[in-house]
């Protein structure tokens, strides 16, 4: 709930700057550059932006975009207790610097300790909508009513609609016009079974040319189908029913929107004058009152009638009816650009997650004391790759993304570097592994500590038995629970959750990292588990994937991050995304059983070690089956 408020506050502040950038662009740019139905579109386009700009904020990596002090081109990193901390450069990540350099608060995102705003927010938000909901529902169902009701008019002035919508260019066919006492101003009443509706009363009081004015106007709104614009921008509104850029800028599509029809009268009449004049006569009579939140009225809003009055008697604006598609082409995406890239800087607001329950920690008895940090600190662990031999773990899918067992050496082939090598080694069988377990115990994940015991409790059953097991839980900072065992009971039980809403996901990876050095079997796999994505973290996640490339370690992950996906991508590893922490032991199971299927192929490199970076690929014979997949590490650094 919180990363959906953080979402829409912080799209709300991008969508008000966009809004506010249109809005000055469009009053600079001259009349007789853009129509109003072009304007009316540009709008739209702002709409569909604003709408959809909460989705670019929803939880994904944040690309460690966390402001650091950088002191003669180096910062400092903290790590987990019992790690040293890894000092870089600017240009590398493993040069020995200074540890002294402190560390400064982000400018953004700004955190805002607003503990229960986010469930207030949601339930007033949520009650919002469901009212606006009802209030359109109610609207529609009065004006189908009132539409029952109406009258036809006299088969002279009925004829008149096929003509009305002739001059406006319209296909539409079968559109009644009818008479209700029941309303006060001309409006179209659709989209189902469209008509246009007079009031009785300016059938009294207009003339036979105003009436054809007015229905010009109106037939506008069916050659433009406004009638089913008009309903998708009322439920947009009720949707987003806090938003008040939306709600500016669907007043904008209003104005244009008349403007626009405006637009088809004088095209259809040539008198600008008269049709103002009628206009501001209907205004009169009716009272300026919205006539139905869900039909095109004639007469929307007294407040935009001096609006609407000038544009019509200004001979230098731009007044066809027909929209400039390169224009509007060139600014939509223009706008969809700029917005694209300012999505991409960090996040203005957070929201501090609520305090969950105070839960003990282990005594520091309980975790082996750390051993002492040397002078300078040791280079992460390298993948040690015997040249001579060289073995890589594949796991194989099908298209239905499960993992396939049963294949043979021939249905693999293996290249380095583009050349292929001969596989002189294969292996099926399920040997132990080093697991390192990365688990998010920020306040997001509170309340469910038996949940997320019960996710490690499966996972550990559906696990080799020889399988060792390391658990790290992050929140503001990585924490090592425990380091490499086999008492998997006891795992469980050292699992706690923190308070605060932070989370050093990334942190939490390298000290991992830095944990499986003391691995004792040869195939190491890391599991992170995450909430949401990173906030909190030193480290990059473009540093984290260069260290993969070092080290013989795999990456499975469960989240909603980008970077999870990617890291398990480039190590061979399979990501999974859940939508509710329920599914998470189910996750965990198939994880596991996931980890015991797989197959180790070896190989000889035909070029002499050089210390440089490998690229390794391998390809999948299916043979009669389906198309197969291999998942495997990108490659490897061969000892010089």
């Amino acid at each position: 709930m919180i990363s959906i408020l953080a979402a829409l506050v912080n799209s709300g502040i991008l969508s008000a700057l966009m809004t506010l950038a249109v809005w000055l662009a469009l009053r600079v740019t001259p009349r007789r550059a853009l129509n109003a139905a072009t304007r009316c579109a540009v709008w739209w386009a702002v709409l569909a932006i604003a709408v959809t700009l909460p989705a670019l904020y929803l939880p994904r990596d944040v690309s460690g975009r966390v402001i650091q002090r950088e002191m003669n081109g180096v910062a400092e990193v903290p790590f987990l207790e019992g790690a040293p901390p890894i000092q870089r450069s600017v240009n590398s990540v493993e040069a020995p610097l200074p540890t002294t350099a402190p560390r400064l608060r982000p400018l953004f995102p700004v955190q805002l300790g607003w503990q229960r705003l986010p469930r207030w927010t949601a339930i007033a938000w949520m009650v919002t909508t469901v009212l606006m909901l009802i209030r359109l529902s109610v609207s529609f169902v009065l004006l189908e009513r009132r539409k029952a009701r109406a009258f036809d008019m006299p088969e002279p002035l009925a004829a008149r609609v096929e003509e009305w919508l002739s001059r406006c260019g319209s296909a539409r066919k079968h559109i009644r016009l009818a008479a209700s006492a029941e309303i006060s101003a001309p409006m179209v009443a659709g989209p189902f079974r469209p008509s246009i509706l007079l009031p009785t009363r300016l059938l009294e009081e207009l003339g036979e040319s105003e009436l054809d004015q007015i229905g010009l106007h109106e037939a506008a709104h069916l050659a433009r189908g406004d009638d089913y614009a008009l309903i998708c921008q009322r439920i947009l509104e009720a949707l987003f029913a806090l938003h008040p850029v939306v709600h500016w800028i669907a007043r904008r599509i209003d104005l244009e929107r008349e403007i626009a029809c405006d637009d088809f009268v004088v095209g259809a009449t040539g008198c600008p004058r008269p049709y103002a004049t009628c206009l501001t006569r209907v205004v009169e009579l009716t009272g300026g009152v919205r006539a139905s939140l869900v039909g095109a009225a004639a007469t929307e809003e007294r407040s935009h009638l001096a609006t609407r009055v000038e544009m019509l008697l200004d001979k230098r604006r731009h007044s066809g009816t027909h929209l400039l598609k390169l224009r509007l082409a060139a600014i939509t995406a223009a706008l969809t650009a700029l917005v694209f890239t300012a999505s991409r800087t960090p996040r203005l607001v957070a929201f501090a997650a609520p305090p969950g329950q105070t839960i003990e920690r282990p005594s520091a008895a309980q975790i082996p004391a750390p051993p002492p940090a040397p002078l300078l600190p040791p280079r992460i662990w390298r993948r040690s790759v015997d040249t001579n031999l060289v073995l890589f773990p594949v796991s194989v899918r099908d298209p239905l993304n499960r993992f396939v067992t049963g294949l043979g050496k021939n249905a693999f082939r293996l290249f380095e570097d583009g050349v292929e090598q001969e596989i002189v080694q294969f292996s099926s069988q399920d040997g132990p592994t080093s697991i390192g377990i990365v688990f998010d115990a920020s306040a997001s994940m509170d309340g469910k500590l038996e949940q997320s015991r019960q996710t490690l409790a499966d996972f550990f059953k559906a696990a080799n038995p020889e399988d060792e097991f390391f658990l790290i839980q992050f929140s503001d900072r990585p924490e090592l629970i425990s380091g490499f065992s086999t008492n998997t009971e006891e795992l469980e039980k050292k699992l706690t959750f923190g308070l605060s809403g932070k989370r050093a996901l990334l942190d939490a990876i390298y000290s991992a990292m830095f944990q499986m050095k003391k691995a004792r079997n040869p195939r190491k796999v890391l599991i992170v588990i995450s909430a949401g994505a990173d906030n909190n973290s030193r480290y990059r996640p473009s540093e984290i994937r260069v260290l993969l490339r070092e080290v013989d370690l795999q990456v499975y992950t469960i989240g909603a991050s980008e970077t999870l996906a990617e890291l398990a991508e480039q190590t061979g590893g399979r990501h999974f995304t859940f939508d509710d922490s329920t599914q998470l032991p189910d996750l965990a199971t198939k994880m596991a059983i996931g980890l015991r299927t797989h197959y180790v192929l070896g190989y000889r490199p035909r070029n002499a070690p050089d210390g440089k970076h490998r690229e390794v690929q391998v390809k999948v014979q299916s043979r009669g089956l389906p198309t197969l997949r291999a998942f495997f590490s990108a490659g490897y650094s061969s000892a010089p």
